[in-house]
């Protein structure tokens, strides 16, 4: 005859091998706090932070893609990524930012550069940043994030989806072109980091970067690659052709080239006002590449609105690019705009 306690201890196995024990599971990860619930994912992560994030003032309701929950000191989201806790100036930029729209779920706790006093924020559709020297910063992953110290910052791929090249689009996070890093803040600093930049390449001659160095980043290397050497021009128009009639020119241009597509992770590459010398560089690869002529020219000349002038001019790209083809000795037919096909990413870094 089973007595009580084996009848309980034949029970308590069964719900050990049943569901029974998921429903034990769920209730040790749950609480109730002033009448609601924390629960799965967010109460993992508001457990070992909840001096944080404090109490809850509603319970977990679902948005678009995830979660989301509200407390007296932050706001916790989930999503397929996990959970993550959003508080204070980074709460407020991303809120100023669009929000969820714009930028997406927050993914995973605010990290901290402590060295630049920096706090950033990873979303599904972008990032946060926020200083106490430079305020709140809030990109949309479709967007080149911009730089405080250097105007002329952007992704070599271009915005939204990448340039349309042959066969697919230019991948974009690998290449960045600048102006000088001279004059970076701490939070362009963190940005860079963040961003992955594992080398600067800078194109200019070494008596500029003597009298201009760009600031220096821990983790990040530096090449120079001087592509004017010697031989300068005051005249915009000879500067372009030299850079297909010159030999040594062309050879620092393909050492650099070079350089971007041994690089293990991303680059920036600049000279002086990131227009010229890194703008025909970055045309150069994007050609190559398949994209159309006027697609290249185009993004050649947002250096213009990027540095607030108009000393780009469409006859300038088109004196370097008739020496060049002239150079060659081969004939260049039109490019046709055949429309945009995703079907594939090509990178800069192929070429």
């Amino acid at each position: 005859m089973l007595s009580r306690r084996d009848v309980l201890g034949i029970a308590a196995g069964a719900a050990l091998m049943g569901p029974g024990l998921l429903s034990v599971q769920e209730a040790r990860a749950a609480t109730r706090i002033n009448g609601f619930t924390i629960q799965g994912a967010i109460y993992d992560l508001w457990l070992p932070n909840r001096d944080l994030v404090g109490t809850p003032t509603t319970n977990e309701y679902a948005i678009t893609g995830g979660t989301k929950q509200k407390f007296t000191g932050a706001l916790m989201y989930t999503s397929p990524q996990g959970a993550a806790i959003l508080r204070g100036r980074v709460r407020t930029t991303f809120g100023d930012g669009g929000g969820v729209a714009v930028l997406g779920i927050p993914i995973g706790v605010e990290a901290r550069r402590a060295t630049y006093a920096t706090y950033t924020q990873r979303c599904t559709a972008g990032r946060v940043w926020w200083s106490s020297a430079d305020g709140g910063k809030a990109v949309p992953a479709s967007k080149t994030v911009r730089l405080r110290g250097a105007r002329n910052f952007r992704d070599a791929a271009g915005n939204g989806s990448g340039l349309a090249v042959a066969g697919g689009r230019l991948r974009r996070g690998l290449v960045y072109r600048s102006n000088k890093l001279a004059a970076l803040s701490g939070m362009d600093c963190a940005i860079l980091l963040d961003l992955g930049v594992t080398r600067v390449i800078d194109l200019r001659q070494p008596a500029t970067i003597a009298a201009s160095p760009d600031r220096a980043i821990a983790g990040i290397a530096r090449t120079t690659i001087d592509v004017f050497g010697s031989t300068t021009s005051s005249d915009t128009y000879e500067m372009y052709r030299m850079f297909a009639s010159s030999a040594y020119r062309r050879g620092k241009i393909a050492e650099a080239i070079r350089t971007i597509t041994a690089a293990t992770g991303p680059v920036v590459l600049h000279c002086t006002y990131g227009k010229d010398r890194t703008g025909w560089i970055v045309a150069m690869i994007q050609l190559a590449l398949g994209a159309t002529e006027s697609a290249v020219i185009a993004e050649w000349l947002k250096s213009n609105t990027y540095l607030g002038t108009n000393t780009l001019t469409t006859g300038h790209f088109a004196a370097g690019l008739s020496e060049a083809v002239g150079a060659t000795g081969a004939a260049m037919e039109p490019r046709r705009d055949d429309g945009d096909d995703p079907s594939s990413a090509r990178s800069p870094k192929a070429t």
